[in-house]
């Protein structure tokens, strides 16, 4: 080839990267700037897909829930990794244009100082989501009880955690409420939970019987684990009626509401059969007569 015209071409390579699209008294962007930033943010777009492929690729291997909550966690953590990879590749455009970044934090602390305190929630949820994560607090497929609804979590993320309620709600939680607030996990990876069931009888009825019913309601529902054993416990002698608590367990958490709803018509028509009655509470009304 011509050296001539490679010459030439190049010459044309070096005057066409020159070639400025904006110009200020100071400064311009030239095609070769936009090029170059083109170039860190592909570089960086390249490894965070290479490392998210290659990541989830591994721990789709694993299967079952641990596989799925260890997913879980690393998407979670991917958003931070994202993060620090993208503020390096621009701090680096920033050096390689000659840009003093401290003279531009410099000038912009005020800013970022109302900025900070306007995101004071949105770092608290992210902090509290980096620790929900390493500390394992909350598991994909746990049962939670937080403010008097109980849900499912479908997802914990950096910031937020989507939790489905019994009526197929989507709830998405701020990750600091779980720092703060109360929070009860029913199942914490545990196969089984324990649940009780309260019922009164009224005075005079067999409570020996009473005891034998309760048992058979409990290992007559298919949902109610055989092990551990039900258990009744005679609660107190109450204003109407006495007191008894089923005591059983059950590996369907989410779905707990029903089975106490099976277990209440089951309790019913036992009681019904073998002439036992649930009182209802009983008020005394005296009725004083007054003259003029």
């Amino acid at each position: 080839m011509d050296k001539t015209f490679v010459d030439k071409l190049v010459s044309a390579y070096y005057d066409l990267m020159d070639f400025s699209l904006l110009s200020t008294k100071t400064d311009e962007i030239t095609i070769g700037d936009i090029v170059i930033i083109t170039w860190y943010f592909f570089i960086a777009w390249f490894f965070l897909y290479a490392f998210r492929s290659v990541t989830t690729r591994a721990l789709k291997r694993k299967g079952g829930k641990e596989g799925e909550n260890e997913l879980n966690r690393f998407f979670s953590l991917y958003q931070i990794v994202k993060y620090v990879v993208y503020l390096f590749t621009i701090s680096s455009l920033f050096m390689h244009f000659g840009t003093n970044i401290t003279v531009l934090l410099a000038g912009s602390t005020a800013l970022l100082v109302g900025v900070g305190l306007g995101m004071q929630n949105l770092f608290n949820d992210f902090v509290s989501g980096v620790l929900i994560l390493f500390d394992r607090t909350l598991l994909v497929s746990d049962i939670l009880e937080v403010d008097g609804i109980v849900g499912k979590v479908v997802h914990v993320g950096i910031r937020t955690t989507t939790i489905k309620t019994r009526e197929e709600k989507i709830m998405i939680i701020p990750n600091h409420i779980f720092m703060s607030e109360k929070l009860v996990n029913w199942t914490q990876n545990k196969l089984d939970t324990r649940f009780d069931l309260t019922v009164g009888v009224a005075y005079g009825s067999d409570t020996h019987l009473v005891r034998k019913l309760l048992i058979e309601v409990a290992e007559e529902h298919n949902k109610v684990l055989e092990k551990p054993m039900p258990e009744v416990f005679f609660q107190n002698f109450g204003d109407s009626s006495l007191d008894f608590d089923l005591i059983f367990y059950v590996g369907d958490v989410f779905r707990v509401n029903k089975i106490k709803s099976d277990m209440r018509f089951m309790i019913d028509k036992k009681f019904r059969k073998n002439n036992i009655t649930i009182p209802f509470p009983q008020r005394d009304i005296h009725l004083i007569k007054t003259g003029k």
